[in-house]
């Protein structure tokens, strides 16, 4: 898929499952609105098709649910940072922090994309593929 992770072997995703799609327009939705979502408003009521053929609905935000909205999410990011030039994921934040979570900033990290350090490196970061976000979806 692209020179970041396209050799990947995601645990979880299915390449072919509606909820990318669904994801996917719920990012853009928010981007064209200049917002951000929280992963809860991001996943409420999709049924995700795991690649063991299984369905599964995100309640409870366990660490299998975290692993997989992150396998998610890390693809519709390499799919944008391709694509775009941006990280789709800045836009997916956590309700009690109002930021992206720690994969976030890894996965920035492991492709190159961010390697400041300092107080306010990552949320520097953030807001500069925010503001990429909200320009793509404008």
């Amino acid at each position: 898929m692209s020179n970041f992770i396209s050799n990947y072997n995601y645990k979880y995703l299915d390449p072919q499952d509606s909820a990318i799609d669904d994801l996917r327009a719920r990012i853009a939705a928010t981007g064209r609105n200049q917002q951000t979502i929280t992963y809860t408003e991001l996943v409420v009521g999709i049924v995700f098709r795991l690649k063991s053929g299984k369905a599964h609905q995100i309640s409870q935000w366990n660490e299998f649910d975290r692993a997989l909205i992150g396998e998610y999410l890390g693809y519709l990011s390499e799919e944008s940072q391709e694509q775009a030039g941006f990280m789709a994921s800045a836009l997916a934040v956590s309700a009690d922090k109002n930021r992206p979570s720690a994969p976030f900033f890894s996965l920035a990290r492991e492709w190159g994309k961010f390697q400041k350090k300092g107080a306010n490196a990552e949320d520097d970061f953030w807001l500069a593929e925010l503001a990429k976000a909200y320009a793509y979806y404008k």
